[in-house]
């Protein structure tokens, strides 16, 4: 058991305003927490591909998942002991292997990331534009698993109220538990 972690993800589809809200949660947070930002999009950046190139090859695709997730496996361990804040979580993985693999996905929380499954609480950040399916996906994990969460529908751009919201829903919760 991973004891004493808490781990509030901002999740979602791409493009919903996720790193938005976790920069500006950073910047007004409480100093003992962690940020840890988004690893796929950095990777992708870093290593010159291409999101449409990539989910072309089942392959590749399945090894670029696994390095995100083990990324986020050592980020959680790393700071086990501290309050986490995500900018996306292994359940944003999840559902697109689900998505776009069709991958059983169940099993694999189940199996590999029970100890987490506990200590997390899901922002499910979703707005007008997004692609619905990951949002989704991700509140159907929630809801058969048993993880909390809630839905907080955003527009561009992104109110203040929004981000104050979040940051107290996170402290009301580390204060409840």
């Amino acid at each position: 058991m991973v004891d004493g972690v808490k781990i509030f993800s901002l999740s979602g589809s791409h493009k919903v305003g996720k790193t938005t809200i976790w920069k500006k949660l950073k910047a007004i947070s409480e100093k003992n927490w962690v940020f840890i930002g988004e690893f796929a999009d950095k990777i992708l950046k870093d290593l010159s591909i291409e999101w449409e190139e990539l989910i072309q090859n089942e392959l590749l695709y399945k090894d670029f998942e696994k390095i995100i997730l083990d990324s986020i496996r050592l980020s959680y361990e790393i700071h086990k002991r501290k309050v986490l804040i995500t900018d996306r979580c292994f359940l944003d993985c999840m559902a697109y292997l689900n998505i776009f693999l069709n991958e059983s996905i169940i099993e694999i929380l189940l199996n590999n990331w029970w100890n987490y499954l506990n200590k997390l609480y899901v922002f499910i950040i979703c707005n007008p534009v997004e692609d619905k399916r990951i949002a989704e996906t991700i509140e159907y994990l929630c809801k058969t698993i048993n993880i909390k969460y809630e839905l907080i529908d955003v527009e561009f751009p992104i109110k203040d109220e929004i981000i104050y919201y979040i940051k107290n829903k996170i402290i009301f919760y580390l204060q409840k538990f």
